[in-house]
């Protein structure tokens, strides 16, 4: 009996022995699997930002443990959908290797990896991206390394099988969904975490290199939210606006006005690409000018620079900011894109109003449904839109653009076979100067643009400075044709944004990396020249500085075109601010202020550029928007 007992006792203890072993194992196996998690995650974030050329140590850690969180959160998300520690590790990896991927190749033709607004452009890049010769280089061979290391621990990992619906996978799932909701819920997004982030949307790259890029795009995806402004009322915007009505009257039917009734001249509006004067950067040497024509322009002519909101590219701003007279200060995301799904009044409708122009013709070399146009241009009033299926018998400049020249050409062409009676109304958005500036250069030799002094070498610069040069004299012979017309006829040209040139150009002309501007530098790498000129006689003028949004109200009032009630707003702001841009503004004194900024003169200032914020929500937004403030 003794030793029966023994036994039973015995075997009761080799019973316990596997199960103690089990539940030690199972702790080990959990906590494996939370490091395993956590490595997988701040080595995602390193990838990340590897992929991107970014230096880790300019992030900051504070930064840094903000990304990690942001995708540790989204890590999270994912277990708690699949329950399975090596297939939700592995959907984030794979996810982070295309994602770091295609950052790495955008970065090569753009300046900066993709933000949300691109997944609204997807054909327009797709369009852009194709012109580029791409290189897995480093970086990317360094961040698919470390993604698959990542792929191999999380593989590695002996994760216990059990039931989808057991104990043991519930209630991590719920742990993390907890978490996860509760970061999301109680993050006070403008205020703690993400600070100030999203105020430099205006230059990605700049954004995604100090902040990191998750938390950098998380902030700016939220900057394209559309909210009305604190005490916003329809209301009160229209009262606004009518209080401006007696004035308008008046100016429409002032001696300029009436002059421009009479002469009714071809209006001839051209936003030409990546067109900008570099010598607003510092000295540039060259072994011949490239801004000859524009330079000597003096006679009716009004000329100067404008802020752009954009670098590098979205045109569509650019080009949104000059026919609504919005500032993309106001404007969160892209309104091409997203917003214009209705009859939108603006420059080309105001002009059309005049009963001058049966018809408003677009013309932009290039494919029709980038950034949107063939479905918004009906929008804006344009009833005709040539697109580069127009262009066919042209021979495409650098292997890929149609040039300036037979753009050029299209015009005069539209102009020769219009009716007598009839005044061209067009609004030209050109192609030849569009980046990537490492296409095979298909210039004489004699042509080129050689940069000398110290910024030698950067063949980037060179045949974009080439391509200035081109336009240059594209716009001389069609001004000279206009010249001996004698059809009153005026043109305006401007450029849309700066090029992205090599960070080694900017450091030879300003003497610093693009990632140590200050507000002055960046305001010059947004700095455009614009022209007007008329084949008959207008004021002359040099306005200095300005920004896109004031260029129609600049336009109408040089030529005495009718003004609306907006524009009569536009013009009172102008003279308080005449240059507002989503970099910052001037006031009337040239100071210039960043939208983050707070000191007692900017809020002193607040009050007017809210009620323009107010004004641009009334104008883009609401329903209740009273149409004939803007026509």
């Amino acid at each position: 009996m003794e030793e029966s007992s023994y036994q039973e006792n015995n075997d009761e203890i080799e019973e316990i022995k596997p199960k103690k072993q089990s539940k030690i194992i199972t702790v080990i196996l959990a906590i494996t699997a939370i490091l395993i998690f956590l490595l997988v995650t701040v080595l995602e974030f390193v990838a990340v930002e590897i992929f991107l050329g970014a230096d880790i140590r300019e992030i900051g850690l504070e930064f840094c443990i903000k990304n990690t969180v942001l995708i540790l959160v989204f890590n999270m998300l994912i277990y708690v959908l699949f329950r399975r520690i090596k297939l939700s590790l592995f959907i984030s990896e794979l996810i982070v290797l295309i994602v770091g991927i295609a950052n790495y190749f955008v970065l090569q033709f753009r300046g900066y990896g993709i933000v949300v607004m691109d997944f609204f452009s997807i054909k327009t890049a797709g369009n852009v991206a194709g012109a580029y010769e791409y290189s897995f280089g480093k970086n990317a061979i360094i961040g698919v390394l470390i993604l698959v290391f990542c792929i191999v621990i999380t593989f590695i990992y002996p994760e216990k099988k059990h039931k989808a619906l057991s104990i043991e996978r519930i209630i991590p799932a719920v742990i993390c969904l907890a978490m996860s909701v509760s970061f999301i819920v109680t993050v006070n997004v403008k205020d703690v975490f993400f600070n100030d982030v999203s105020s430099l949307s205006w230059d990605h790259r700049v954004g995604m290199d100090k902040y990191g890029y998750v938390l950098y795009t998380v902030c700016n995806a939220q900057s394209a939210k559309v909210t009305a402004p604190r005490g916003y009322s329809a209301s009160s915007v229209d009262r606004t606006l009518e209080s401006f009505s007696k004035e308008k009257d008046e100016i429409n039917s002032s001696e300029r006005a009436l002059d421009f009734q009479e002469k009714k001249p071809n209006i001839i509006l051209i936003m030409n690409e990546a067109y900008t004067d570099q010598r607003v950067l510092g000295t540039i040497n060259t072994n011949k000018p490239f801004f000859e024509f524009y330079d000597s322009m003096k006679e009716n002519t009004v000329k100067g620079y404008l802020e752009g909101s954009v670098y590098g590219g979205y045109t569509s701003i650019s080009e949104f900011e000059f026919l609504s007279g919005l500032s993309k200060s106001n404007l969160p995301g892209n309104p091409y894109l997203q917003y214009l799904k209705d009859y939108f009044p603006n420059l080309i409708t105001s002009l059309k109003d005049t009963g001058f122009y049966s018809k408003a013709i677009a013309i932009h070399p290039y494919n029709a449904s980038g950034y949107n146009r063939n479905r918004v241009y009906p929008l804006l009033g344009f009833d005709i839109f040539y697109d580069k299926n127009s262009f066919e018998d042209c021979e495409l400049t650098r292997g890929r653009f149609v040039s300036d020249e037979d753009d050029f050409n299209m015009i005069k062409k539209l102009y020769e076979e219009k009716d007598e009676s009839d005044r061209l109304l067009i609004f030209n958005v050109t192609m030849q100067n569009h980046n990537p500036y490492t296409l095979v250069n298909d210039y004489d030799a004699e042509d080129k643009v050689k940069l000398t002094g110290n910024a030698v070498n950067e063949t980037q610069a060179e045949e974009y400075l080439t391509c200035i040069r081109k336009s240059d004299e594209a716009l001389k012979d069609l001004v000279s044709y206009f010249e001996k017309e004698d059809e009153p006829t005026v043109i305006l040209m401007f450029g849309d944004h700066h090029p992205h040139l090599p960070d080694s150009f900017y450091e030879k002309v300003m003497g610093v990396n693009p990632s140590k501007f200050s507000t002055e530098d960046t305001m010059d790498t947004h700095k455009i020249p614009f022209l007007i000129w008329a084949n008959y006689d207008i004021e002359e003028k040099n306005i200095g500085t300005s920004s896109i949004n004031y260029l129609p109200l600049i336009l109408k009032e040089t030529i005495g075109a009718p003004l609306t009630d907006f524009d009569v707003y536009l013009k009172h702001l102008y003279e308080e601010f005449p240059s507002i841009s989503s970099n910052g503004y001037f006031d009337k004194e040239g100071n210039i202020y960043r939208w983050y900024e707070d000191n007692p003169t900017i809020r002193e200032y607040k009050e007017v550029l809210d009620e323009y914020g107010e004004v641009a929500y009334n104008y883009l937004f609401d329903d209740n928007r009273v149409d004939e403030h803007y026509k």
